[in-house]
């Protein structure tokens, strides 16, 4: 299969938080989900609810590098059992700050 992501995915298996963000800034929900992948423009997110909002805030608490947090926008969710949705996100908002959490990531499973 030929692959034609413009950017290649990095396979995870990481806990964050995360918290769905109306129109107006308001948090509707916040959980924990597990990160299945994550590349430079966007990750895919399991979660036990579904994601009901388009603005989404993930974070990260890593060993050395806690506080990691990015911006995202819902692109599409799948849901795969009641209590378990399958949701691609795209990245947000400055790209410096997506980049830290994405190496951040990234570098966590390389140690």
């Amino acid at each position: 299969m030929i692959e034609r992501r413009k950017n290649a995915r990095t396979d995870l298996a990481l806990r964050v938080y995360f918290v769905c963000l109306s129109e107006d800034g308001r948090e509707t929900t916040q959980d924990v989900g597990t990160v299945l992948n994550i590349s430079e423009s966007g990750l895919m997110l399991e979660t036990p609810v579904p994601i009901l909002t388009k603005a989404i805030k993930i974070m990260a608490s890593l060993q050395e590098k806690s506080g990691l947090e990015v911006m995202a926008e819902l692109i599409y969710s799948m849901q795969l059992a009641p209590d378990k949705i399958r949701s691609g996100l795209s990245f947000t908002g400055d790209p410096d700050q997506v980049q830290r959490f994405v190496a951040g990531l990234r570098g966590f499973i390389n140690n």
